[in-house]
């Protein structure tokens, strides 16, 4: 993942930002359904290292990352709903 701009959502090989007109509630539910895949996914390789069958490297890796992420992206998302609430009660 790239460094990020204040203003940037999340930054891969290119830049995402959050929609200027979603609302603080939009941003929180999708904070939510993020946050709940990357449990969901971080459940699911703990049951299959606990089995212990072999493990490709490469795609735990690959997973681990995009449970990072995910969790980066929800992050975001919450602190954007924040920063929203904030200026509409000052706003």
């Amino acid at each position: 993942m790239s460094l990020h701009s204040r203003d940037t959502w999340i930054a891969l090989h290119t830049q995402y930002y959050v929609d200027p007109k979603a609302n603080h509630h939009g941003l929180m539910m999708d904070a939510h359904i993020l946050l709940d895949s990357a449990h969901g996914m971080v459940q699911m390789l703990g049951d299959t290292i606990s089995e212990g069958d072999m493990i490709n490297n490469d795609r735990m890796a690959s997973a681990l990352h995009g449970i990072a992420l995910l969790v980066e992206m929800g992050r975001r998302c919450v602190a954007q709903a924040e920063l929203r609430m904030m200026l509409a009660n000052h706003g």
